[in-house]
């Protein structure tokens, strides 16, 4: 999508972002995460992200990078592991500013995730509405 111009009007729409991210740090807590994926409005891109666990409990700072613009967003989520090993990821997010299109953008999603038994690789998906 190009950047609107002041003439026209902003527009909301909703988008599915999915990805495969690995994790590349750890210092206690604290989770530094890269993804690279696909979104339904922005096509492909890449994120980092750092993810602060506090028992079953996270919060995380994003930033993601497409060609049309820089989307910054903050996440709250809770993780849960099964019987054979897998962390799965539940939470939600808001935009919190960015640079093109994310400059003046609002958006809110519903997040997804699971990560693999023996192995730092995991999958995402975003599901959401963004106005800009």
């Amino acid at each position: 999508m190009c950047a609107r111009g002041r003439s026209q009007k902003a527009h909301t729409v909703r988008y599915t972002l999915t990805g495969t991210c690995a994790q590349i740090s750890q210092t206690g807590s604290t989770l530094v995460i890269v993804c690279a994926g696909t979104s339904s409005v922005d096509r492909e891109g890449a994120a980092v992200a750092n993810i602060t666990f506090r028992g079953t409990n996270g919060t995380a700072t994003s930033t993601a990078y497409f060609d049309d613009g820089v989307r910054r967003s903050k996440e709250t989520s809770t993780v849960a592991t099964d019987a054979s090993g897998a962390t799965s990821l539940t939470g939600s997010g808001t935009c919190t500013g960015g640079t093109g299109v994310y400059k003046h953008a609002k958006c809110s999603y519903a997040l997804t995730g699971t990560t693999y038994p023996k192995s730092n690789v995991s999958s995402s998906k975003e599901v959401g509405t963004v106005t800009r």
